[in-house]
């Protein structure tokens, strides 16, 4: 293991906003962008009539409008939650990382958000943008192959959510609707296994543990993604966003909070599942942190009460 290669959290302690430097660093690589643009403009000769500072001005924007949304806490940065569970992070693959980030968030605002045509424009320039440098990052063998098969599982994601929807409109039993219900964000968290593949097989090669890891945090990812929804509900509906819960809320309140109540207790049931002292080394500590931190959520939701749409955590 090269030491060199790697970010430690105790660096990131003396930092006052962590993250900060991750958007330094995603804000950077919009230099590769303009370096590429600088070298079209000249072949097709228009340098002269569009200066290359109107292009920089343009991804500046775009990029400082997704970065706005994670400071704000308005968007997820999946990245750092892994950077703070892992003892330690490879800095090879934290800017691979950021920009997967930014294409999931780039999409989904395209999707579900109402936007004016000025944010749709500039969502779109950096969609663009990023899968530009996704395309051209260094990254190992193992990691390009992982990431590639991201993005399959992206489209699995987006069709078994509209799948499992239209099963749970369609129920009417409690249990069955409760049960796609859970299978419904069981998909949707595999939106997190990216962010931990990438960093451990950087770390640990295709050591087998890494399996249960990305498994653990798919809990967490799917415990997030319903207490969300929840404080999302109103905006939601308003938008005519149908969410899992959007659809339950229709069989009214009491009934919701005892699906909620039921999904809790489940993924509180998986969390417990996994024995750190089945693990050694590095695996136990991150199977610590990670159960650490889905048991902060789930009573985060229960000591908040339902009805606040305040809960206690961090929504990612």
């Amino acid at each position: 293991m090269n030491k060199k290669l790697l970010t430690h959290r105790k660096r990131d302690k003396n930092l006052k906003t962590p993250i900060t430097g991750f958007c330094q660093l995603y804000s950077s690589t919009t230099e590769d962008n303009l370096r590429a643009i600088g070298e079209i403009l000249e072949d097709v000769r228009i340098s002269d009539s569009i200066p290359i500072d109107q292009f920089k001005n343009m991804l500046e924007r775009s990029s400082q409008n997704l970065m706005d949304k994670w400071s704000s806490g308005r968007k997820s940065l999946r990245t750092e939650i892994a950077f703070k569970i892992l003892p330690e992070y490879p800095s090879a693959v934290l800017k691979t990382s950021l920009i997967i980030d930014a294409i999931i968030d780039s999409l989904d605002d395209n999707l579900d958000e109402l936007m004016t045509k000025e944010e749709r424009m500039l969502n779109i320039v950096e969609l663009v943008r990023t899968t530009a440098i996704f395309n051209q990052l260094p990254v190992s063998d193992a990691a390009r192959k992982k990431a590639l098969e991201y993005f399959n599982k992206l489209l699995c994601i987006g069709i078994s959510e509209i799948l499992y929807k239209e099963k749970i409109k369609m129920l009417v039993d409690f249990k069955q609707q409760l049960h796609n219900s859970i299978k419904c964000y069981d998909c949707k968290s595999l939106v997190m296994d990216i962010f931990f593949e990438l960093p451990l097989i950087e770390l640990y090669g295709d050591d087998k543990n890494i399996k249960n890891i990305v498994s653990l945090a798919r809990v967490h990812r799917a415990v997030c993604l319903i207490k969300k929804d929840f404080q999302d509900l109103e905006h939601d509906s308003e938008n005519q966003t149908e969410t899992p819960l959007v659809i339950l809320s229709e069989k009214g309140k009491e009934l919701l909070k005892k699906y909620m109540d039921a999904m809790m207790d489940y993924y509180e049931r998986k969390n417990k599942k996994f024995e750190p002292g089945r693990f050694n080394g590095d695996f136990q500590l991150i199977t610590k942190r990670l159960q650490e931190l889905i048991s902060k959520e789930i009573a985060g939701y229960r000591n908040e009460g339902f009805m606040s749409k305040s809960f206690a955590g961090s929504l990612v």
